[in-house]
Order: structure tokens, then sequence, then C-alpha cells
């Protein structure tokens, strides 16, 4: 995979260019004030394997939406899909965590698959997602999806990096490539089962080797008896043609077997700008 320096690089080289439409400069962007103190400490977020492989799984998914709404446009995209969650966090049996994306449009959904590599008791964790067959997102066809989602030994620490192609205009494929880094921190909530994560970081998409949009990145999770419940993710574009947000949302199927990471939910693309309300964020 390319140098991931690189293409973090051009996410913070676009906030440099960021001007109001009569030129004058914006002032710099604000932090959130939980970092008005400084750097949040080195919480330890404690999750599960199969939680983080659910997690890698749907991060993925994310991934494969920007690079049809770049090849397509936000309004032609726009639309609600639903998904499909199974992981028991299980190292190196890929057949044992996957996901599957449906849309209106296809009889067969778009499937990917994790292989978890061993814990680092030092480094982390890194787990490989990889695409099972040819599918489609909408009537774009995706193949060759291929992304590593690396976590630091804390995990709450997180960087993504994924390729791609997708079909363009005549059909021809588009080589994607997509980098992104999140941090999470942990709030406790009323008592030691109930806890919430949460995150905001940033993505950048490029095509062909160069970059073309950015993302902002929010996650809200719910973890009650030390597995999550709830995941809403939602990215917004802050670079390209128009106004675009991408939320994925979803809930823990019960009953499920054993600790495994059983999610149903779906996946809604609108022209929502980054201001506007998060949806459902205040339901759980």
């Amino acid at each position: 995979m390319k140098n991931s320096s690189v293409k973090l690089g051009s996410v913070i080289l676009s906030f440099a260019v960021m001007t109001h439409a009569n030129g004058e400069p914006q002032t710099a962007p604000q932090a959130p004030s939980m970092f008005d103190n400084g750097p949040l400490p080195l919480t330890i977020i404690d999750l599960s394997a199969s939680d983080i492989s659910g997690i890698a799984l749907i991060e993925s998914i994310m991934h494969i939406a920007e690079s049809v709404i770049h090849v397509n446009s936000c309004p032609s995209t726009a639309g609600v899909y639903s998904i499909e969650v199974s992981a028991n966090g299980s190292v190196k049996s890929p057949q044992s965590n996957n996901i599957k994306l449906f849309s209106p449009e296809n009889t067969e959904p778009l499937a990917l698959n994790a292989s978890l590599n061993p814990q680092d008791d030092f480094r982390g964790q890194t787990i490989n997602i990889k695409q099972q067959n040819n599918g489609k997102l909408k009537e774009t066809l995706i193949s060759g999806y291929s992304g590593e989602f690396t976590l630091n030994k804390e995990s709450n620490l997180v960087v993504i990096e994924s390729h791609l192609n997708a079909s363009g205009l005549n059909n021809g494929l588009i080589s994607f490539q997509n980098s992104s880094i999140k941090n999470f921190y942990q709030e406790q909530k009323t008592t030691d089962s109930t806890q919430y994560l949460f995150n905001w970081g940033l993505q950048s998409l490029s095509a062909e080797g160069y970059p073309e949009n950015t993302y902002w990145n929010q996650s809200k999770l719910l973890k009650v008896g030390g597995h999550l419940k709830r995941v809403l993710l939602s990215n917004d574009r802050l670079i390209g043609a128009s106004a675009c947000r991408i939320i994925i949302e979803s809930a823990s199927v019960e009953p499920k077997k054993d600790n495994t990471f059983l999610h149903k939910g779906t996946i809604t693309i609108s022209e929502s700008t980054p201001k506007s309300e998060l949806p459902k964020s205040s339901e759980f």
C-alpha cells in the first residue's frame, strides 16, 4: 500500500486551503472542548475481538460508499441500503467474520470477509479485509476490495487503508485508495456495564493515486455488558463536488450466539451538510 503519510498530508492540506466564497481566510477550525487541557489520556478501550472485527467490516463499507459517490455523484447514489454483519473474532478465519451490503437493485449482496492477525501485546492488531466476489452498490460494480484495519494496543487509535476498483464511465474500472485515521475515547454513562464510545477523525479518498475528496468522520457506539449494542458512524464530505453525508447505523440482533458481533442496520447516503443534525444520535 502507498505511504499513508502522503495521503494524510493531503487531508491536512485540504484544511489549509479552505476560504470563504469572497476569498477571505477562515479562522482555524476549533477542536472539541474535551481537548481544552491538551491531549486526552491514553485510556485503554476494552473491545472484544468480535466487536473489533465488526467495526472493521463496517468501516470498509464506508470506504466503498465514498468511492461510488465519487463515481456517480451524491444525488445519484443517495438512498438507503441494508447491511448484515456476523463476526466472532476468530483469528485467521475469514469465513467467520463477514458483512453483506444489500442494494434494492441487486439480487446478490456485496460481501466482505475479515481475517484477524494475532494480537501483538506491545503494538496492537491488524485486520485484513477482502472482497469475496465482484459485487455492486446500486448499479456500480466493485471489485478487488482490499483493506487493512490497524489499531494500537490501547484500541483508542485506528488507521484504515484500502484499495478497490469501481466501474466508471463506459464501464472502465477506476482504482480508488482510501485512508482514515480515527481516535476513540470512552465515557461512562451510569453504571460500569453501560458505556459510550465516541470518535472523530479524518478521511481521504484518492482516485488513481491522486487525492479527490476529504471527509470528517464521527462515531457513537453503545457498549452494554462488554459488547457493542449500537453503532452509529457518520462521514461528511469536506472537499468535493457537492455536500454529501454517509451514515451507517446498526443494532445487535438478539438472541445471538456466544460473543458474536451480530448486527443488522442501514447505510444512508444524503446531500446533508456537515452542520446538519446527526439523526438518531440521541436515541441511545
